[in-house]
């Protein structure tokens, strides 16, 4: 039997929490559904909230960016939160600022948050769990009884003697005198991980499930920075755009031609 990819295990993942929701929720139908309150999701969401657009996104945990509760482990953002460049320009300035998703209210720029150039992992929760009070994000929380997803642990001789990211320990005490050997560095970033997606963020297996956030890096891998929050929160307004002309604007059109008629 061929071996999944990645790619393959991620977009069954997707729909099998699809399945699950249409189970086990009543809140009858929705245009769009969006699958984690994540940076990603959260940005996709203020866009079709601004279009009024009937969307809802659903998070397992009871908190936006509950991923940034636990990772980086060291608990030290690598994203740069430089506040003061000497322009006034807005744009100019996002460009210094990696942390602050897209919006109209000026309050919910990162810098009011830290003055770190590099802030604690755990201000971008707080941000993200404001980010969605202040502009009313519609996230809907689900109680998933099958405990957290577990990572992905490969099938070598002698793995059991193997700790993982998500369980080693962070005190640099317990490695001072000892030989570490860290496997597979160069296999973490591979592109082949990454899911399928077409250049309209629409995945090519699955058509009409489009991808947001990180997920979408395979398009400028090693070209542009959307694997991080401020080159993703423009791929969204990008994708909002692609679905407000693909499924609104050509319909308005078309009414207003026979209208015309």
């Amino acid at each position: 039997m061929k071996k999944q990819t990645d790619s393959q295990i991620y977009i069954q993942a997707c729909l099998v929490f699809l399945v699950f929701i249409s189970m086990t929720t009543a809140s009858g139908y929705h245009d769009y559904c969006i699958i984690g309150a994540g940076p990603g999701g959260l940005q996709l969401g203020y866009y079709l909230q601004q279009q009024n657009r009937d969307y809802i996104i659903y998070e397992r945990t009871n908190i936006s960016g509950s991923f940034y509760s636990t990772y980086p482990r060291h608990r030290t953002l690598i994203s740069i939160n430089k506040r003061h460049t000497g322009k006034t320009n807005k744009e100019f300035n996002l460009r210094y600022d990696w942390n602050s998703l897209l919006s109209d209210d000026e309050s919910l720029l990162f810098r009011h948050y830290s003055k770190d150039m590099f802030p604690h992992a755990d201000v971008l929760v707080k941000y993200l769990e404001d980010y969605t009070e202040k502009l009313n994000i519609n996230v809907q929380v689900l109680i998933i009884a099958t405990g957290l997803w577990v990572p992905n642990i490969p099938d070598l001789t002698g793995i059991d003697y193997a700790e993982g990211y998500e369980t080693m320990s962070i005190n640099p005490d317990d490695y001072e005198g000892k030989n570490v050997l860290i496997l597979d560095v160069e296999g973490i970033w591979e592109i082949q991980s990454s899911p399928r997606i077409n250049h309209d963020y629409q995945s090519p297996d699955n058509p009409g499930m489009y991808l947001a956030g990180a997920a979408t890096h395979s398009l400028d891998f090693r070209k542009s920075a959307g694997g991080f929050i401020h080159g993703y929160r423009y791929t969204a307004r990008s994708l909002s755009r692609i679905l407000d002309n693909r499924y609104h604007h050509a319909l308005a059109i078309n009414n207003c031609s026979t209208l015309h008629r």
